[in-house]
């Protein structure tokens, strides 16, 4: 979240909505698919606007296009999304972060969790 605050020139309410928000989406991943678990919904206020926020549940296929020692490109594919691409840059072996497309200043990063 650091760079969120720091470095990202990202707007108040952008800050303010990925602190509350960030932090619930579990990810597992397969060697050709990703299914991302629903998340319970957490409250969220933003300018004052008390809200509700979940993720649902959600399967893509995937394919990688490139990667090098840090990051990996994927090309996904679901019904929920359609077809979209994403960068993930990684800080270690257990680490990573992507950037949103509707919030590409921002980071949202993910820790490996063994189940």
């Amino acid at each position: 979240m650091s760079h969120n605050l720091f470095n990202s020139g990202a707007s108040e309410l952008q800050l303010s909505f990925s602190a509350q928000a960030f932090g619930n989406l579990k990810i597992k991943y397969s060697l050709d698919e990703s299914y991302i678990y629903p998340s319970t919904s957490v409250a969220i206020s933003l300018d004052g606007e008390e809200s509700e926020f979940s993720v649902d549940e959600s399967l893509s296929s995937y394919k990688v296009v490139n990667c090098t020692k840090d990051t990996l490109f994927l090309r996904f594919n679901s019904e929920e999304y359609g077809a979209y691409e994403n960068t993930f840059h990684f800080e270690g072996a257990d680490v990573y972060w992507v950037s949103s497309e509707y919030a590409p200043e921002l980071r949202e990063y993910f820790v490996r969790i063994s189940e």
